[in-house]
């Protein structure tokens, strides 16, 4: 289970600050209207790396994978490597981004309850703090 609405707007772990929120949000808008003005889309991750002095840092060219956490390095070796599509071009418009921003996806997973639900994460996951929280939502549901 991945919330990328979370991941995207918050950060990984919830890990912006309000001003690296809005650091993105400033990014994402002025490259839009560059596209515009280019006449095409300008490719980037999805999760934006953000500085202690709110600037947003794009990596030019494939990332440094030792510089990664380890789920971050497998994930890049499957998408990068033997998932990728010839024609493929292995990236994200940068103005996708906002769109994620700006609707979070598990907003109304509380509504899912009282069904039974079926909800599996490793010991480890990084992305395990996503099911934490679609679980306390399901309990304040079920106790209305």
């Amino acid at each position: 289970m991945y919330d990328l609405s979370r991941s995207i707007g918050k950060g990984m772990m919830d890990s912006y600050t309000d001003a690296q929120k809005d650091a993105v949000r400033e990014y994402v808008s002025k490259n839009r209207w560059k596209d515009v003005d280019a006449g095409q889309y300008g490719y980037g991750p999805h999760e934006m790396t953000v500085s202690e002095d709110n600037q947003v840092i794009i990596p030019e060219g494939a990332p440094d994978l030792s510089q990664l956490p380890p789920f971050v390095k497998r994930f890049v070796d499957y998408y990068y490597g033997m998932a990728k599509h010839e024609r493929a071009i292995g990236a994200w418009t940068q103005s996708t981004v906002q769109s994620f921003v700006n609707f979070p996806l598990m907003q109304f997973v509380d509504r899912v309850s009282p069904r039974p639900i079926l909800m599996v994460a490793g010991e480890n996951a990084h992305s395990r703090y996503f099911l934490k929280m679609f679980t306390k939502k399901q309990r304040i549901r079920r106790n209305c």
